[in-house]
């Protein structure tokens, strides 16, 4: 279960819901732990399940869509391929299939050295199995993981001019040694300042922002050249005495025009489709 927020109350709901609903959507949730917190059960065949806390509350666990259908807000930018949480009205965690997300781990590696050729890649985890990132490192050989890792061995990790980007509390210290970094999720919020936070913990969101930062970068300069190319022009006319007031008024709205439509495109998000 990824939680956004409430996740101790969460996952003890979701623990006992798990016991006390065959609904496919919550295998491998169950927990010996028992709890005492739910007193109604409610199955939507193909949709769902929304359970009725002791204290009255609601708590539904479905498709993006059942969970709308609730009035709950769902974030635009949310993986619709996994199962969404929400408890008291608000949507607040997914739960995630491993076999799926590896998947999506694998395809978003690939992407990211599409869009990043010649980066080295280093997954830093605190995963014990020795194994665990057998199948990761078998996409490429830029690719390395270290495994069982403290939250310092992780800092120490870090090469220079590096971005780290992590979800958890162990990811603290390596955010802040990072020379960039990025926190997926709001599972940890205010230990430590980051440069960018992507609400949702979806991977795609990160290659989302590796592209439009490239696409800054590229706008920034072209729109700096435009605007170096017009006053150079502007000098040599004035300097010539072929510039008349008129036609720097008309210059100048024409180059403010043109500054402002090459800064709008910034608007557009790219796809991460790459």
């Amino acid at each position: 279960f990824e939680a956004w927020e409430f996740e101790e109350i969460a996952l003890s709901l979701l623990e006992e819901l798990a016991g006390k609903s065959s609904h496919p959507i919550l295998r491998g949730l169950t927990s010996q732990t028992h709890h005492n917190l739910i007193s109604k059960v409610v199955e939507f065949p193909g949709q769902g399940v929304q359970a009725i806390t002791t204290e009255g509350r609601s708590v539904f666990v479905g498709r993006a869509e059942f969970v709308k259908s609730k009035n709950i807000v769902v974030p635009v930018k949310v993986d619709l391929d996994f199962p969404v949480v929400a408890y008291n009205g608000k949507t607040i965690g997914q739960i995630i299939i491993k076999k799926s997300y590896d998947e999506k781990v694998k395809i978003f590696l690939k992407k990211l050295i599409k869009i990043n050729p010649g980066v080295s890649i280093e997954i830093l985890s605190d995963d014990p199995l020795f194994n665990a990132g057998k199948n990761l490192i078998e996409i490429d050989k830029i690719i390395r993981y270290s495994g069982n890792l403290s939250p310092e061995e992780k800092a120490q990790s870090l090469k220079p001019r590096s971005v780290f980007i992590g979800d958890g509390l162990n990811d603290t210290l390596a955010r802040a040694a990072s020379t960039g970094s990025g926190r997926l999720g709001n599972r940890v919020l205010g230990f430590a300042p980051v440069d960018f936070q992507l609400q949702v913990p979806n991977l795609k969101l990160v290659l989302t922002t590796i592209l439009y930062a490239k696409k800054y970068r590229r706008v920034l300069l072209q729109t700096a050249i435009a605007a170096v190319l017009y006053n150079v022009i502007a000098l040599w006319l004035a300097a010539t005495g072929n510039f008349t007031p008129l036609g720097a008024v008309v210059a100048m709205s024409f180059s403010f025009t043109i500054l402002l439509l090459s800064s709008l495109r910034l608007l557009r998000l790219p796809s991460e489709t790459v």
